[in-house]
């Protein structure tokens, strides 16, 4: 096993670190809505503990990401693979804007909760858009 084969299990690590947060992350926010006063709190510190995660797993994504297009000689191969980092340059921003939403959750912020919600399931195309581009530039 070499640096490559390291980097690239490190990547899917984190590829499923964040594909878990982003599908947990419209789930909970729905989830809060709908409960008492009192359990919103303890929702929002899970909400608050998916972000984290899906920091960290995006965190993951773009330093491997990053190192193996280097290492590879990927930053020219042109066509699906820009697609790929222009995806993933919408994903980073949506993802920003739907865990500072989340992170209000457990206040009881419907109007952030909405957002957060929404971006959510952009993200979950975003990132299946990803995925394809991912195939589609390496297959």
């Amino acid at each position: 096993m070499d640096l490559r084969d390291i980097l690239l299990i490190v990547h899917f690590i984190g590829l499923l670190t964040t594909g878990a947060a982003i599908l947990t992350m419209p789930v909970l926010v729905a989830t809060a809505r709908g409960t008492l006063d009192e359990h919103r709190a303890t929702i929002g510190k899970a909400t608050k503990s998916v972000v984290m995660i899906g920091r960290i797993g995006l965190t993951l994504l773009l330093v491997t990401g990053v190192i193996m297009a280097t290492i590879n000689g990927y930053w020219s191969i042109g066509g699906w693979f820009y697609v790929k980092l222009g995806l993933i340059v919408l994903l980073a921003v949506t993802t920003s804007v739907a865990d500072s939403g989340a992170e209000k959750v457990g206040a009881g912020d419907s109007a952030k909760a909405d957002q957060a919600k929404m971006f959510g399931y952009v993200n979950i195309l975003v990132v299946a858009f990803i995925i394809l581009s991912a195939v589609m530039t390496f297959h």
